[in-house]
């Protein structure tokens, strides 16, 4: 029997989005639970009600393996304008604005293909100044870090939290990926980079249309006018596009980012 799923987006997303709120002083990102929307999974014959598509079926959940299915290229439901919105709010977040700065797809395969912009991801995100030692300032200073500015730490650890936690990228497949990296100042006593700078690369985002797809999946469409990609020469180039973010959800209920491409679309 065909299965099909659908999203229970608002509730939860707004209750997390709360959670996020009430991260800590020190930090521009924790780990929490879940930060982003649950699905409940339905069977055949399924009519919206609601945010809620009901059937007498239901099913499990994606095995959480990390693998988004690729064999499912009909959408077997579409994202309300209500829900759109609550994906938008997810993505317009210090948190999770990152995500969509730059193209990526195949990640398990080839994480490194984030090295050009692993300083764009993590631009505005980061543990802050506060949470120093006396050591570490007296460090960075000598080391020409503007601290009149905003300070940043991206301790190897927290870079490997977030990487797993909103991209399903394991943290033994990252090694080469960071070190490839321009993060910043490094001290290899703390293991960790520094960044200090007074702007942000904060941009807002708004999804033209959702779809779900028969293996849980979800794809959200857009327009963005200030895509970076990498060149062959190390340089990066700007450009606007139409894009596609698909996401998928672990067993436990978390999702992640799957792939941030140029939608092939007309």
């Amino acid at each position: 029997m065909k299965k099909l799923y659908s999203c229970v987006l608002a509730a939860a997303l707004s209750l997390a989005l709360l959670c996020g709120c009430a991260a800590g002083n020190n930090t521009r990102w924790e780990k929490v639970d879940s930060n982003t929307p649950t699905v409940d999974t339905q069977g055949e014959n399924s009519t919206q009600n609601g945010n809620v598509i009901q059937s007498d079926d239901t099913n499990t959940v994606p095995d959480g393996s990390g693998e988004a299915a690729d064999d499912a290229e009909t959408p077997v439901a579409t994202l309300t304008s209500e829900e759109l919105t609550e994906w938008a709010s997810y993505f317009n977040t210090m948190e999770n604005n990152g995500l969509l700065r730059f193209p990526y797809a195949d990640l398990e395969n080839d994480p490194n293909q984030l090295a050009p912009y692993l300083a764009w991801l993590f631009y505005d995100i980061g543990e802050t100044e506060s949470s120093f030692s006396e050591e570490e300032l007296a460090l960075l200073s000598d080391a020409g870090l503007w601290l009149e500015l905003d300070a940043f730490r991206l301790s190897r650890d927290f870079i490997n939290d977030y990487l797993f936690e909103k991209l399903n990228i394991s943290a033994n497949k990252t090694e080469n990926l960071i070190d490839a990296a321009n993060l910043g100042i490094y001290l290899l006593q703390y293991d960790a980079w520094y960044i200090a700078h007074g702007d942000t690369e904060f941009r807002f985002y708004e999804f033209d249309r959702g779809e779900v797809y028969e293996d849980g999946t979800v794809k959200l469409f857009y327009f963005n006018d200030f895509l970076r990609v990498a060149q062959d020469d190390g340089e990066m180039d700007y450009i606007d596009a139409e894009m596609v973010v698909t996401l998928a959800q672990r067993e436990d209920g978390t999702w992640y980012v799957v792939s941030h491409e140029i939608s092939s679309e007309k």
